[in-house]
């Protein structure tokens, strides 16, 4: 078996603190935040809690996957029995050196790439890294492959690669290659961050050669400056994201859904194709009894035999499922023949019945006609064994794997948001075949790994093919990154170590309850409760986040063009600032910030489409250039009456008022409780800006009545525009359809 290549290992605990503390964003807000800090007053710098609040959510959220990828590990920590020197000795898995001869019984682990020695019938469960489930019989001379079981026999095996060498452990690095979840919300912020950090360069040249010589004390020009910056860079946005994420975090934990990457919940919603393992995923990995196929003789003898076959082999899956399903009373088998992988049967003499053999068509029936009936079946998705009377076929027995129950309804919530599913498993394609039409998965094009070609022909055979079978770990990974290479948002869900690559390599990869150490560790995104039936909500937490956020981001760049504007035109005219920094930190907090958190938490099921910058600047950036016109035709109208911190109250008036407006619109439909939420942010904005206590902090003075009604007039006359070009636009028409959540297809319950 190749070898997959060793990759690096996760980040420190210091690379962790300096990506998340040295961004573009902290330094743009740290930098004028430290400047405020030397020259005050405090008031002016409550904008730099967000720059704290947003960097400790990033450190602390990347270290708890840091913590659980250190624990990645393929291998229990119970020692080998070693030949060593003549004697027996136990030997961690970590001390075991080249050349080792180790035994090996039934239960336990290979703990090293060796080959067989010698062999007393031992068979090997390879399906947690090869995703096979049957059984592979190990004659002397066979390799083996390290995390794989023992499940019949004994023997002994010569260590060939040990500790850093392994397969397990190459598997194990890879997993641990640190790669975040893609999320095209945070990609699009950090893009517009950068457009903004260049566009700041010249607008921040002017604002502060206007500053200085439009204010008399260097101080008072300084606190200008920092007041116009600060408003163009939308730093609520990202803590808005942030604490967006963390709520549909904390929201599912309760469902038992693990979110370990806070991305990954926006990355499933955007998903166009989702991988799925099939044992533990869509069957929980046990059998059921199905019924009986005479091909001769009579049923009740059949099934008597059955009944003693299954009496004297508890620990045999199959006999166990048979066991459970027919209802004779069992006799009192006078010989038996353990079932073997290398024989593929067992066997029980019966009483007053002679000998019967249990396993294999191919191996227990003569007849190719009735090998051929075995095979028919299996393509419906049937574990076939054959019952036999010496050379004689009996009867073909059907087993099945336990469908999960919430399988069916969780396709058919996928199918209905336009996600393709795809069965990507280790065993044979009529198995995995059978199952999906069982679970109710539409079975296009089947295909082995194997037969799939290599790149742009995969990615075709790959689009084409709904069930993937006989893939091993490479295989996988290779499939997943052909897709996501096609431009496709991909999810990846599984159970077993043969999964973690394709978890790794997926845009966002899911853990079932019941995956390996590995499995979870690897993986964004764990269920331990619910099953399958955890990937709608996780999908409608998502869409709730993306929907709402990619609304409440036309409000912040809104506020960051209207900045750049009146910073422009305050430079060009050599005006003192409209503003303090705490005159813009109110109107962000009552327009924009409360309300912002208040509908990131409401409903809405609209599938997110890409695009996110462009529908937000077709909003953000008329809407802004209005807005700063109203503010600063109020501003020079009030500073022709009036002294400057009385027009800088005026200008504060009036911006907030056409917030206001501007929220009303994105809120749209106003149901009852946004308009509760509407009315309790315009009542506070009046009491901060009539109460004496609440003026004297963030320095606002009175303007005459007159002044006060011709910056209202101008607040209803800005809305009323306002209100025009969003609806000949068509703004408003959509923002509406895609905020009417409940006429959505909704998760199953």
């Amino acid at each position: 078996m190749a070898l997959p290549r060793p990759r690096g290992d996760t980040r420190t605990v210091l690379d962790i603190v300096r990506a998340n503390t040295f961004t573009r964003f902290n330094a743009l807000l740290g930098t004028l935040l430290v400047v405020i800090l030397v020259i005050g007053p405090l008031q002016d710098a409550i904008f730099g809690l967000i720059l704290v609040v947003n960097t400790a959510i990033g450190i602390v959220q990347e270290l708890r996957v840091k913590l659980a990828l250190d624990r990645l590990s393929v291998l229990t920590s119970a020692p080998a029995r070693v030949r060593r020197d003549g004697r027996l000795v136990d030997v961690g898995a970590a001390d075991l050196a080249a050349g080792d001869v180790i035994e090996l019984r039934a239960g336990e682990q290979v703990l090293a790439d060796g080959e067989m020695v010698e062999s007393a019938g031992l068979e090997v469960n390879e399906a947690l890294v090869t995703g096979e489930a049957q059984p592979i019989a190990k004659g002397a001379g066979a390799e083996l492959v390290s995390g794989s079981f023992a499940v019949a026999g004994s023997g002994a095996y010569r260590a060939v690669r040990v500790a850093g060498e392994r397969y397990a452990d190459a598997l194990v690095a890879q997993a641990k290659e640190f790669r975040g979840a893609t999320s095209e919300i945070r990609n699009g912020i950090n893009r517009m961050l950068a457009v903004i950090a260049v566009a700041m360069v010249p607008v921040g040249a002017l604002l502060i050669r206007s500053q200085a010589l439009a204010n008399p004390r260097v101080t008072d020009a300084i606190r200008s400056t920092v007041a116009g910056l600060v408003t163009m860079v939308p730093e609520g946005l990202v803590l808005l994201t942030s604490m967006a994420l963390g709520v549909a975090v904390l929201r599912l934990a309760t469902r038992g859904t693990l979110v370990q990457d806070l991305p990954s919940v926006e990355t499933l919603a955007r998903a166009d194709v989702v991988f799925v393992d099939k044992t533990g995923t869509i069957t929980d990995g046990s059998e059921t009894f199905a019924g009986i196929e005479m091909l001769r003789g009579e049923t009740a003898t059949v099934e008597t035999v059955l009944a003693t076959l299954a009496a004297g082999g508890t620990d045999d899956p199959d006999l166990a499922a048979i066991g459970a399903g027919v209802t004779a009373t069992p006799l009192v088998a006078e010989g038996r023949v353990p079932f073997s992988a290398e024989r593929r049967w067992s066997s029980a003499t019966v009483p007053g019945l002679g000998e019967w053999r249990l396993g294999s068509p191919e191996t227990v029936l003569g007849s190719a006609e009735e090998v051929g009936r075995a095979h028919r079946l299996a393509l419906d998705g049937y574990r076939v064994l054959a019952v036999a009377n010496g050379t004689r076929g009996a009867a073909l027995v059907t087993l099945r794997e336990r469908i999960r129950p919430d399988a069916r309804a969780t396709f058919e919530y996928l199918a209905a948001q336009g996600v393709s599913v795809k069965i990507l498993s280790g065993d044979s394609v009529a198995t995995v075949a059978g199952v999906a039409r069982r679970a109710g998965l539409e079975s296009g094009e089947t295909v082995e790994a194997a037969g799939l070609d290599t790149g742009r022909r995969l990615i075709e055979g790959v689009r084409a093919a709904s069930i993937i079978g006989r893939a091993g770990p490479e295989a996988k990974r290779n499939i997943v990154r052909a897709m996501r290479e096609a431009g496709q948002v991909v999810a990846m869900v599984g159970d077993g170590v043969n999964d973690v690559l394709a978890l790794k390599e997926a845009d966002i990869g899911i853990a079932m309850q019941s995956a390996s150490p590995a499995c979870r560790g690897v993986a964004q995104i764990v269920v331990t409760r619910g099953g399958f039936s955890a990937l709608p909500a996780v999908i409608g937490e998502g869409r709730r986040v993306i929907g709402n956020v990619e609304r409440l981001a036309s409000l912040f760049l809104t506020k960051t063009v209207y900045a750049f504007a009146i910073a422009f035109t305050a430079g060009i005219l050599l005006d003192p600032f409209p503003f303090l920094s705490r005159h813009l930190t109110l109107i962000s907090l009552f327009t924009i910030g409360i309300p912002a958190f208040f509908l990131t938490l409401e409903r809405n099921d609209a599938k997110p489409a890409p695009g996110f910058v462009g529908r937000t600047l077709r909003f953000a950036v008329p809407s802004g250039l209005v807005a700063a016109a109203a503010t600063y035709l109020a501003y020079e109208l009030a500073s022709e009456e009036v002294q400057l911190d009385v027009a800088r109250t005026t200008a504060a008036l009036v911006l907030a008022g056409v917030a206001l407006w501007l929220l009303s619109i994105l809120a749209r439909p106003l149901t009852r409780r946004r308009q509760v939420l509407l009315g309790a942010m315009l009542v506070a904005l009046v009491l901060t800006f009539t109460l004496p206590l609440t003026r004297a902090f963030f320095g606002l003075v009175p303007p005459p009545a007159l002044v006060w009604l011709a910056g209202i007039g101008i607040v209803g006359l800005t809305g009323l525009v306002l209100e025009a070009a969003a609806r000949a636009s068509g703004f408003v028409q959509r923002v509406v359809r895609q905020g009417a959540g409940p006429g959505r297809v909704r998760p199953p319950a």
